[in-house]
């Protein structure tokens, strides 16, 4: 469900990943330091996505109680129809319902179809947790089952972890209580499988008899996320603050050159992606036939701290 690609990651800087080699080098790095989420859909392009689930976020911020009663009303629901379905414990004191789906592009028609049946459903089971403005939301993200739930203390501006894990959950496990789920969650679990020839989305209209067609879009779509990516970088989807600096100066010195390139193929790009973005980046006397031998010749690596320390440390990703 959540290995298929191409699809957009942020720990918070969004990354489009096209590589299940950069999508695991990046959960590698940032996982349990930092919050994992991935796109709902997946993308054939940078612009262009497909869906096949329906998302419910339902979150509290006091406790789990009515989180847990919205979901196990869905889970219910999608029982007495034979309908699959997915649950995944958010970590925190939430949970991630899905309706799966056949794939099918995102258009305008097919948002304004899934915002209908949330909304439908919404009002029929009369949800009272679920997270209304992100009803077909083309360009959603959710936490990444079996990452560690990493949140940002607003109060110190760090980052921390719970000791949980979005984990997903067998109906069973999800019905037997709040106490068992507890305890589930301090182990990763395995990732949800996808689901064997699932229905398409206007089918699920036929257990909807209050349903009512909406308007979400009103001719637009909100499909466009931040640039970056494993195609060519960009400056922001660098993610360390030290690296986005010399990046930007028209000479970078030799070794921030080095560090810089051991990064980035470090998230999975390719040399030819890396020698076309510092073409783009219009360095001095840059020759692009001298900069692909060069960027071919460097492993992967995480920077070196010791050699780029200095004042972004205490904003950088990987401290």
């Amino acid at each position: 469900m959540f290995t298929s690609l191409n699809r957009w990651v942020g720990f918070p800087n969004r990354v489009y990943v096209d590589s299940l080699f950069s999508l695991n080098q990046l959960l590698k790095l940032y996982n349990g330091k930092r919050p994992c989420f991935m796109s709902v859909n997946r993308y054939t392009s940078k612009s262009e996505a497909v869906m096949d689930r329906v998302v419910f976020d339902f979150d509290s911020k006091e406790n789990w109680r009515l989180p847990y009663k919205d979901t196990k009303k869905l889970v219910l629901f999608t029982q007495k129809h034979s309908l699959p379905h997915k649950v995944i414990c958010s970590g925190g004191k939430g949970f991630h319902f899905y309706f799966l789906t056949e794939e099918e592009p995102v258009t305008e028609e097919s948002t304004n179809m899934l915002y209908s049946i949330q909304c439908a459903l919404n009002s029929q089971l009369k949800l009272e947790t679920a997270d209304e403005p992100l009803f077909a939301k083309s360009n959603l993200m959710i936490r990444i089952p079996q990452s560690i739930y990493v949140s940002l203390n607003r109060a110190t501006k760090k980052y921390q972890t719970n000791g949980n894990y979005c984990r997903y959950l067998r109906d069973k496990d999800f019905l037997e209580g709040l106490m068992h789920i507890k305890r589930c969650i301090k182990d990763k679990g395995r990732q949800p499988k996808p689901a064997k020839n699932p229905p398409k989305l206007s089918e699920l209209i036929t257990y909807l008899p209050d349903f009512e067609y909406k308007t979400k879009t009103n001719n637009t779509l909100d499909i466009s996320l931040e640039q970056g990516g494993v195609c060519i970088p960009t400056l922001s989807a660098l993610g360390v603050p030290c690296l986005q600096h010399f990046a930007s100066q028209p000479n970078p010195s030799h070794i921030c050159r080095i560090e810089l390139t051991a990064w980035l193929k470090f998230q999975g790009y390719t040399n030819k992606a890396i020698t076309l973005f510092y073409k783009g980046l219009h360095w001095n006397n840059f020759n692009e036939r001298e900069t692909y031998h060069n960027v071919s010749s460097i492993k992967p690596r995480l920077p070196s701290c010791k050699l780029l320390k200095g004042e972004w440390c205490t904003t950088c990703t990987l401290q």
